[in-house]
This record gives C-alpha cells, structure tokens and sequence, in this order.
C-alpha cells in the first residue's frame, strides 16, 4: 500500500507543539517535589547525624550510611536524571495524546517517589540522640511513597489534553482495501479479542513476583519483601486481568477498542483514517511487549499475541495498531467508512 498524505484542516506538526507543553508540564511537577524536599533537607543538616543511614539488609536492619550531600546527590540524581529522560521521550515520541500522558506521569510521578524515600528516610534521623545502627527501613513510609507517587502520576495524566480533533482533507488511498457493501448496510464490525503469549507471560510474572516474595520473606526473616513483592505481584496481576480483554469495534463513526476493565480505551474517529490494512504483529520485537504499549516511533499499540492486527494511520502522523481477528474484513470495512466519513463532512 502507499504512503497516505497527511493533510488535514489542523498542521501534522502540531504534535510537537503540544509534546513540548507536556514535557514542560511532566518535568516541572517531576522536578518540584524534587526541589522542596532538597530545600527541606538541606534546611535541616544541623538537625541530622554527619552520616546519614541510607542503606539497610534484608530484613531491614540499617547496615550503610553517607553523607548528607553523598545521600541526596544520588536520590535526586536518579530522580532528576528518571524526570528528565521521560520529558525528553515525551518531545521525541509524542505524537499522540496517549504516549505524552504516559510519559508525563512517570516523569512527575518518579520524582515525587523519590522525593518521598529522601522524606521518609530523614524524618526518623532528626534529632537523633542514640545510635542510629540499630535503624530500622521505614517500611510503612516507603510503601506511603509508592501510593503518593501513583496517585500524584494518575493526575498529572489527566492532566494532559486529549488529542485535538484533526480530521483529513484528502480522501482515502485509492489502493487501501475496501468492503462498501457491508458498509452500505451500516454493518457493526465487533471482536473480542483475549490475550495470548502476553497474558501467559502477565501471569506467569505475577506469580513469580508475589511466591519469591513470600519465599524469601520466610528464608531471611524479611517482613519487608513480603510487604513489597507480593502486592506488586497482585498489581501486576490486575493490570494483566485488565489488559487481557479488548472488546474492538468498528462501525459509521469510526474504530472503539476498550478493555475489559473499561481502561485503556481508543477512540479513532473515522474522518481521521488515512488508511488501514491487515498486518502481522510480533509483540516482543514490534513493541518490545504486550499490552497497551507504545514503541519507539511513536506508534501506539494494543498487543495482547503476536499474530495478525490492524494497523490503522491517522492524520497527525499517528499509527495505532490493534490486535485482532479477522484483520482484513476489519481494515477493509474501517476504510468503507472513512470514506464516507469524507463525503458526509
């Protein structure tokens, strides 16, 4: 198939514009939490031992120390390093609205975690008379930080603006598949699609996670790894549940894809479509993984197994792949629409 020309009522570039406003966005709120926690500490360096405890075992008894700078030097160099480096994929890879929002909450949502593991790791140094080597983690508040740094991500996500509506100018390929009598029937295209190799390799994390967790909880005596590794391997199982499921459907007004969940969703409007065909997909090497992913072009993907998708181009320079049963039948029947998307405007 050709390449479609992107010409819309709205410049293909604007993209970069509102990637950059992202970026901005992520990066200040990543890096402001950064700032008063440094602010605060540096604010109380005589009320803090010369070495800070920093390190702690297994079972999470205080077993290394640094100096105040040594301490906050790496923390915010991981954090500030984390920030900067998912503002700078938002400006590369932020074609959609889809790519900037996950981007800018990791970057707000890393810098506030580690923000919240300088806070937590301090507050019980203040002051300190006795002997801080029998320190133990603060476990409560490293999890507190965890939960903080999620919910603070989820909102600088919402944060972020939807895609503009930017529909095509030109009309379909000529040579992209079509299937005008069943479009001319209003015909619902609907597909439930489950998950394949992806979810085998969802689950399969999920339960390794949580059973060394609790494996080595009992082995060394560590609350603490049963405390963090278990609920991860519970959330990794949810998100894998959650993403398990699509439910794909194309009909006059364009292609729906939700999960089973009810998020992550995609919305294509038909007046949108350059042109779609049926493709094969390999999770692994396409987007380096299954699920709702994003690769390394930009392209945004729901891949629950490898195997045969749509891949559906979209004015803004946007490409969505979806995985799915009977590809051409829906590719052919999305491009019926888009057609008479055109004439309908």
């Amino acid at each position: 198939m050709s390449e479609p020309t992107d010409d819309t009522t709205i410049p293909p570039t604007l993209w970069r514009k509102r990637a950059w406003q992202a970026a901005l966005l992520g990066g200040a709120l990543g890096l402001a939490p950064c700032g008063v926690t440094l602010w605060l500490a540096l604010s109380w360096r005589d009320r803090l031992p010369v070495r800070i405890i920093n390190h702690w075992d297994a079972v999470g008894i205080a077993d290394g120390s640094a100096t105040l700078g040594q301490f906050l030097g790496v923390l915010f160099g991981i954090g500030g390093g984390c920030v900067l480096l998912f503002s700078l994929l938002i400006v590369l890879l932020g074609r959609t609205a889809a790519a900037r929002r996950i981007c800018a909450a990791c970057a707000a949502g890393m810098g506030m975690f580690m923000s919240g593991i300088a806070f937590v790791s301090l507050i019980p140094q203040l002051d300190a008379v006795d002997s801080l080597a029998d320190m133990k983690l603060p476990t409560v508040g490293m999890l507190l930080s965890i939960l903080v740094a999620l919910c603070y991500g989820f909102i600088i996500n919402q944060l972020v603006p939807a895609d503009p509506w930017q529909p095509a100018i030109e009309p379909v390929l000529p040579d992209a598949p079509r299937s005008d009598s069943l479009a001319n029937t209003n015909y619902v295209w609907l597909q439930t699609v489950t998950g394949g190799t992806g979810t085998t390799l969802g689950v399969f994390m999920a339960v390794f996670i949580a059973v060394l967790g609790i494996v080595l909880g009992a082995v060394l005596h560590s609350v603490l790894l049963v405390a963090l590794l278990v609920p991860t391997g519970i959330a990794v199982l949810l998100l894998v549940y959650g993403c398990s499921q699509f439910t794909v459907q194309i009909d006059a007004t364009g292609l729906r894809a939700r999960s089973k969940l009810g998020w992550p969703k995609l919305v294509i409007p038909a007046n949108e479509v350059l042109a779609t065909e049926a493709v094969p997909t390999t999770g692994m090497l396409d987007f380096g993984g299954y699920g709702y992913r994003i690769n390394l072009k930009g392209d945004t993907g729901i891949i629950t197994r490898d195997g045969a998708a749509l891949k559906v181009r979209q004015t803004g320079g946007r490409t969505t792949y979806i995985s799915v049963d009977d590809a051409a039948r829906g590719a052919a029947l999305l491009n019926s629409y888009a057609d008479r998307a055109r004439t309908t405007a």
